[in-house]
């Protein structure tokens, strides 16, 4: 199996991919500053979900490529929002630069995974992962 997979997220901060260094921002200067604008729309993918795709995959003894993702058009405002109101508090500052914008054709996948991927879904889990930063939970 090969695997092409979308900005997949979890409730890691401090890491090197954009989620995690938004998340590390946000608890410690309460602002997640983009460096394109957020209405750039990008596909991601809660890890818990990343991981039963892949299971669903091998579990169905597939072999090929396969584009992993959400399939869900989602903008950065949006997930960054999600995190912010799950903590309670933050910012966003953002610059004009719309570039970098990518979906994932996730349709190969579908007939495998028994469970189905939304846009609320996504947003529920970033608001669960902005709620864990807040230390007053």
């Amino acid at each position: 199996i090969i695997i092409r997979s979308a900005n997949i997220f979890g409730p890691k901060v401090g890491g090197k991919n954009f989620t995690e260094i938004a998340l590390n921002t946000l608890l410690n200067s309460n602002v997640i500053r983009l460096n394109s604008s957020k209405v750039v729309v990008k596909d991601f993918l809660p890890i818990e979900n990343h991981s039963q795709i892949l299971c669903s995959l091998i579990n169905n003894n597939v072999s090929g490529i396969f584009n992993v993702g959400s399939g869900v058009k989602m903008t950065l405002g949006d997930l960054c929002n999600a995190f912010i109101e799950g903590k309670g508090s933050g910012n966003i500052v953002d610059e004009d630069i719309i570039d970098d914008q990518f979906m994932l054709d996730i349709s190969k996948i579908k007939k495998y995974i028994c469970f189905e991927i939304s846009k609320k879904s996504v947003l529920n889990y970033a608001y669960n992962v902005g709620y864990n930063l807040n230390p007053k939970k």
